[in-house]
């Protein structure tokens, strides 16, 4: 799957669940998801966000 393919289907996974601001729970854990696997930034869970 290319590239652009892959940031447009994130994001219509994303608004296909949308969450209260403050209250990305869901967001969070999908966005987690992407980066790890998509790219060789390396995550720092700091609790509420990352």
């Amino acid at each position: 799957m290319k590239e652009l393919d892959k940031i447009t289907a994130l994001r219509k996974k994303l608004h296909s669940h949308p969450e209260p601001s403050n209250h990305e729970r869901k967001s969070r854990e999908i966005l987690k998801k992407f980066i790890v696997e998509n790219s060789s930034i390396e995550l720092v869970d700091k609790g509420d966000w990352f």
